[in-house]
């Protein structure tokens, strides 16, 4: 069996990978779009209407969990919170 690269072996690629941009005009348009409103996501930490965040917030949980067919889909302000 050969070595890993990682532990002295043979590499498998020599050029990096080519760049790749997924961020595009639909992106760049509905985050302006929220960031003009002045409101990042309306989110308030105790029991009101905006407990789980405004429009926007609900919106892209919607089309997540549509997008990976499931039920729910909870988004969150990090990977930390998200643990």
């Amino acid at each position: 069996m050969s070595k890993l690269a990682l532990l002295g072996g043979e590499k498998l690629r020599s050029t990096p990978f080519p760049a790749y941009n997924t961020i595009g005009a639909e992106e760049e348009e509905a985050v302006l779009r929220v960031l003009r409103s002045g409101k990042l996501s309306t989110f308030l930490g105790t029991w009101h209407s905006d407990f789980y965040g405004g429009p926007e917030v609900r919106a892209l949980e919607s089309e997540w969990a549509a997008h990976f067919r499931v039920k729910h889909a909870i988004s969150v302000n990090s990977a930390t919170s998200g643990l």
